[in-house]
């Protein structure tokens, strides 16, 4: 066995683990230090400014997650609502989507689950209120939904072309970037078949050669390289039996189910 011992003076050591279990919690620790040095400080701060407009305003603020992020809308819901109040400011108005369990199972009973947000804000959201979805895969339909009526719509389905960079995610679901091997002159080209819209943008990580967190870490700018575009109006015999694509057969879903 091993003790645990706390940095406070004013917690005595009272707690005993076995090295293995030891091992485990002290590997917990450290990836969450990793996890949490790699979140975006401004998206956070955006975050806050959303929260901070919609109750100027008066607007309602909805959270909603499945499984352990519904645990985690919940306490987003006590703290922005108790812990935010503040002498001369309005109170957030907060809801977690997950908490009434009467409602969330009536609707996923009856309507399906992918129905058990979205159906408690055609009761509820106005223009101007606030949704917040909470997912660690990203691929829970009953979010989408939620989403679809009021945002997210064919403009915001997009394909990202990752041309002078190397990342993913590996088999355990984790990011990873390795250092380009694009050099000076390389290029890409491609036949656009409808209209495109290009943005060209520079990560922050530059050419990835350079580690952003931890130890090693360094300033990227001087390997962030300057990309060249051109357009090119093709030679009408190369066009000989093309024919534009038919469109797309968008029904407004996603891909979820209709029910």
């Amino acid at each position: 066995m091993r003790t645990i011992r706390s940095e406070s003076p004013h917690v005595p050591p009272v707690i005993s683990t076995s090295p293995v279990a030891s091992d485990v919690i002290s590997m917990h620790f450290a990836n969450v230090r990793r996890v949490l040095a790699e979140v975006q400080v401004y998206a956070v701060q955006r975050l806050v400014e959303i929260f901070r407009e919609a109750r100027d305003r008066g607007s309602f603020i909805y959270i909603a997650g499945n499984g352990g992020s519904s645990s985690t809308a919940s306490h987003w819901v006590n703290d922005l609502g108790k812990a935010t109040k503040r002498s001369g400011c309005r109170p957030l108005k907060v809801m977690c989507l997950s908490d009434n369990m009467s409602w969330f199972s009536a609707l996923s009973n009856d309507e399906g689950y992918e129905r058990a947000f979205s159906g408690q804000l055609e009761n509820f959201a106005s223009p101007g209120d606030v949704l917040t979805c909470i997912s660690a895969s990203g691929n829970s339909p009953n979010l989408v939904r939620a989403v679809a009526p009021y945002r997210l719509n064919e403009l915001d389905i997009h394909d990202v072309l990752n041309v002078f960079q190397v990342t993913g995610l590996t088999a355990d679901d984790r990011y990873f970037v390795k250092a380009s091997p694009a050099k000076r002159g390389d290029f890409i080209e491609f036949f656009a078949e409808i209209d495109v819209l290009c943005a060209i943008s520079t990560c922050p990580h530059g050419d990835l050669s350079v580690q952003m967190w931890g130890a090693d870490a360094g300033d990227p700018l001087a390997t962030c390289r300057p990309l060249g575009v051109e357009i090119w109006q093709p030679d009408a015999a190369l066009l000989a039996g093309w024919r534009p694509p038919a469109p797309a057969d968008y029904r407004g879903d996603h891909g979820l189910g209709r029910g």
